[in-house]
């Protein structure tokens, strides 16, 4: 009964299940550049007002739909930050453990086939999640993925 009770907790809160689509498109963005903050521990956006400095704490990942690129900022001393692939398609988005992904690999992405999922790792472990691209079309500046948190998932 108490596992019911959690798991039922869990998706309340957003951890399991299918997660939350994000959808960026460029009414979106400031005027001052065509890229949004992501914050991979509550799945919030943001505009980009300058590429220095998100608008606050746990914004972590700059998604530039035009460039169809997103990237992770420097974790420094906090250990390797980034993203790992771990493959193509609902099923993996639909995991519940991740004790085997490798650690992250990489700080920058292309975005690649949609249903490519990805693990998150951002600077803290609140900021553990996964994302599934779903679609980008760099001429027109949209983006969306399905993001899902991972913290008290394991």
């Amino acid at each position: 009964m108490k596992k019911g009770i959690l798991i039922c907790l869990s998706m309340l809160l957003g951890s399991c299940g299918d997660g939350k689509t994000i959808e960026i498109n460029s009414d979106q963005f400031s005027d001052h550049f065509p890229a949004m903050w992501f914050n991979p521990s509550t799945g919030e956006t943001a505009a980009v007002t300058t590429l220095d400095k998100p608008p606050e704490a746990g914004y972590e990942i700059l998604i530039e739909p035009r460039n169809a690129e997103i990237r992770m900022r420097a974790c420094g001393i906090d250990g390797p930050c980034g993203f790992t692939e771990i493959g193509l398609g609902d099923q993996y988005f639909q995991q519940a453990s991740f004790e085997d992904v490798a650690p992250p690999v990489q700080s920058r992405l292309k975005w690649t086939a949609n249903k490519t999922v990805f693990y998150i790792k951002g600077k803290t472990e609140q900021s553990r999640g996964l994302m599934m691209i779903l679609d980008m079309n760099k001429r027109d500046e949209e983006v969306s993925f399905r993001w899902k948190s991972l913290t008290n998932i394991d």
